[in-house]
């Protein structure tokens, strides 16, 4: 698909008559395209797409469209149809009254697109960019910065789960790129044990059937990998079942034997799925999840609307003050910084209160610890090692 750019952004007359009729007052959607007009260009996108191919879909379109999406919380096959069915959708896109629109795997083409060419930030960073032109968006005004979990989309399973998938994934592989060395190399009981998703077996009841039948999955393995040419190894799923072997088992007097659950990694290192190897395990207090964090930084004026204006994920057990420079250097880069920043007691503590300022001029303000000992909301005294009430930054 090839990049063929529209210049005419304009809302057919029809199409704003009738959307005008049915809503004389207009709604969000429509608000949106009178505020903020077209948004986004089609030459935003131009280093997305080859110079040769058939047309592809307006991506200015596919851009709006994912916003609508996201803004009424709709599954691409929904909004696929209210694109089809809405006047206030066409009346936004600039469509005639009777486009078809397209087919719900455009739009996932279109964030593969997006991820494949690392563009994914700019949805965000255009629209930022029409809002200070707008004047809603301002530098130097009061920010917030907090943080929330994501679910990573794979199941949460236990050791003996995750090596029987990952093992299942690489077979799955080898049976593309080399079936009949695959054939000759694993044995056909294989297909009992690797042959189908482990939701479809039924976990022994006792401990010890348990624990021999995760000492198996290691020594298939371990089996595997050592009949695997050094070539194999570059791909992804061989590496993932290589480290989940070395986080899972250990090898003592010539014998692989599974580890202890006291001699496992940390379980912010702990590998969570063959199928998402980034995610991580991740708790906050009562939560527990298999995923990432995410942490979310938006303006906060009373007299202005609030904007998002930076988006970052780091791994879940990832303390968030660690993540407080890399935010207020990538402010900087849009000429966004605040002048104060609000955020919780997990971003704050002496040296970071002290780098904001000197740095970057911002006023960090949350509740302080008194030295990088103290838990998240919980501050310590530097001599006596008491827990002490959270107290405003401006205490320090």
């Amino acid at each position: 698909m090839c990049l063929k750019p529209e210049e005419n952004h304009s809302i057919p007359e029809e199409t704003a008559r009738v959307a005008q009729a049915i809503y004389p007052k207009g709604n969000r959607v429509m608000l949106l395209r009178n505020t903020l007009g077209g948004i986004y260009q089609d030459s935003a996108f131009a280093d997305c797409y080859p110079k040769r191919g058939q047309p592809a879909e307006a991506p200015w379109r596919l851009a709006v469209v994912t916003v609508l999406q996201f803004l009424e919380n709709l599954s691409n096959r929904e909004a696929a149809e209210a694109l089809r069915t809405r006047i206030d959708w066409k009346y936004a896109l600039g469509l005639e009254l009777s486009d078809p629109g397209f087919h719900p795997t455009v739009l996932c083409k279109f964030r593969k697109r997006l991820v494949e060419h690392q563009a994914e930030a700019r949805l965000l960073d255009i629209l930022l960019e029409v809002c200070r032109d707008q004047g809603v968006l301002k530098a130097r005004s009061t920010t917030r910065t907090d943080a929330t979990h994501v679910l990573a989309k794979v199941r949460a399973l236990n050791r003996l789960g995750n090596m029987v998938e990952a093992i299942r994934q690489v077979l799955e592989e080898l049976s593309h790129l080399c079936p009949d060395w695959l054939k000759q190399k694993i044995s056909t009981e294989w297909k009992t044990r690797y042959g189908y998703r482990w939701d479809s077996f039924s976990l022994p009841a006792a401990k010890d059937a348990q624990k021999i039948r995760l000492l198996q999955a290691g020594q298939d393995a371990h089996s595997l990998l050592n009949q695997l040419s050094l070539a194999y190894f570059k791909l992804s799923s061989v590496e993932f079942l290589r480290q989940m072997l070395l986080q899972q088992y250990l090898v003592q007097d010539g014998v692989l034997q599974c580890r202890d659950s006291s001699d496992l990694p940390p379980t912010s290192q702990l590998l969570a799925s063959p199928y998402d190897q980034d995610a991580r395990l991740g708790s906050k207090r009562s939560t527990q999840w298999t995923g990432y964090k995410v942490h979310f930084t938006e303006t906060c004026e009373e007299t202005a609307p609030l904007l998002v204006t930076h988006v970052v994920t780091s791994k879940p057990n990832r303390r968030d003050n660690m993540d407080l420079n890399g935010i207020h250097g990538a402010l900087e880069q849009k000429g966004l910084l605040p002048d104060k920043h609000l955020v919780d007691a997990g971003y704050v503590d002496a040296q970071l209160l002290v780098e904001s300022q000197e740095q970057y001029q911002v006023q960090l303000i949350g509740p302080s610890v008194y030295c990088r000992g103290g838990y998240y909301g919980k501050p310590i005294h530097p001599t006596t090692n008491r827990t002490l009430p959270s107290r405003s930054a401006g205490a320090i």
